[in-house]
């Protein structure tokens, strides 16, 4: 079939994440930010009349940290038909299992479904050992990067090699999708919310910093977060903490700023309430660091929703378009982040500042109009 701009009922392969809420809090591996892309997109591509499946393997440490052989059937969403397999979780064979495991999965849909289009998570190696298949069966593979070490490194010579075979290329970074030097066709789609998420403001009193992600002394900027909060002057302010900390990295932190506050992995209600009394949000990825340049973080857009603002590094990754909507200080320092902090936490936010981010939220982030986006797309390709 071709496809058109507007198409509606594709059929649609994912091999990506699609991990439960019982994975997602019983294991450590599993990444809360790519399990919620993962649903956003998959929900958004369900509401325009695409009809999907799923090829999948649950994420896990290496054994004995994490279990030899995972893969339980409730550790996988069941949102959508779901073909999972278990594989050897230990170092050396692990890669191998998992592409053995895939090019079984792909077979098995091939002959079973005969997806139109496949989609799938990163360039990763056991998604590639299945791409001969599909360009067997004439069908096309659309790898959507969602972060990749830095491409420049070598003049894009790995990526080159890593997505051969790919019909067209989806990029979360601005900075990839501008400077992808392939001419195959790409998309720039960084990420999606399910709706406006504000419902008037944070309680009275309340001078809550907020941050909820990655805890990394190098990519997520766990050592920049707390060199904030020791500037941050305004009096009665508590920095709140969620997230996993698999690592353990926060305790060392926490005992030298008694204003913070740890209140681990949480269930979307208790997050969602969280977020309701934030005062402002912080985002503390580290421009510095190359691979940051091949990356979007998730966050951003979930915390926009909120109405409330951000402060935020910049980074290559970003569109332009976040300019409009982030605080970030002219010159990147602890106290320069620290500043906007406290001009956040002293001055109303709202009015038509606060209409003018709904409506851009709306009308350019929700997971629906991204879809919409990805499916037109789609069409333009002509893909048969």
């Amino acid at each position: 079939m071709a496809f058109r701009p507007g198409v509606r009922g594709l059929r649609l392969l994912w091999l990506g994440p699609w991990h439960s809420d019982e994975a997602l809090f019983g294991r450590r591996a599993v990444n809360q930010a790519a399990t919620q892309w993962s649903r956003g997109l998959l929900r958004g591509l369900d509401a325009a009349g695409c009809t999907i499946r799923v090829c999948t393997h649950c994420r896990e440490q290496y054994w004995p940290g994490g279990e030899l052989l995972p893969g339980r059937k409730a550790d996988f969403d069941a949102s959508y038909p779901v073909r999972a397999g278990r594989y050897l979780n230990v170092p050396l064979a692990r890669d191998r299992s998992l592409r053995t495991l895939y090019r079984r999965l792909v077979r098995e849909e091939i002959r079973a479904f005969r997806p139109d289009i496949v989609f799938g998570y990163n360039l990763a190696s056991y998604h590639r050992a299945a791409v001969p298949l599909l360009a067997e069966a004439g069908i096309r593979w659309v790898p959507i990067i969602l972060d990749q070490d830095d491409p420049a490194a070598d003049g894009w010579t790995t990526f080159t090699c890593q997505s051969r075979g790919a019909a067209g290329l989806v990029f979360l970074s601005h900075w990839g999708y501008v400077n992808c030097p392939l001419s195959v066709p790409r998309l720039h789609l960084d990420g999606g919310v399910d709706r406006w998420r504000d419902e008037g403001g944070s309680e009275a009193g309340d001078r809550w910093v907020v941050y909820s992600g990655k805890y990394d002394d190098q990519y997520g900027g766990l050592d920049l977060l707390f060199e904030m909060f020791a500037r941050v002057r305004t009096p009665g302010c508590r920095f709140i903490l969620t997230g996993k900390d698999p690592k353990e990295r926060l305790a060392v932190y926490l005992r030298q700023e008694p204003r913070a506050e740890y209140r681990g992995f949480l269930a979307e209600d208790a997050l969602h309430a969280l977020h309701l009394r934030a005062s402002v949000f912080v985002n503390p990825r580290p421009p510095t660091v190359s691979d940051n340049r091949m990356t979007f973080p998730s966050k951003l857009l979930h915390y926009l929703a909120y109405g409330k603002p951000v402060v935020s590094t910049w980074t290559d990754g970003l569109s332009p378009e976040y300019r409009e909507w982030l605080l970030v200080p002219q010159q990147p320092t602890a106290e320069g982040y620290a500043a906007l902090i406290d001009r956040a936490l002293t001055t109303e936010y709202g009015g038509e500042r606060l209409q003018s981010q709904r409506d851009w939220v709306l009308r350019t982030r929700t997971w629906e109009r991204q879809a919409e986006r990805l499916l037109a797309w789609c069409g333009e390709m002509a893909i048969p």
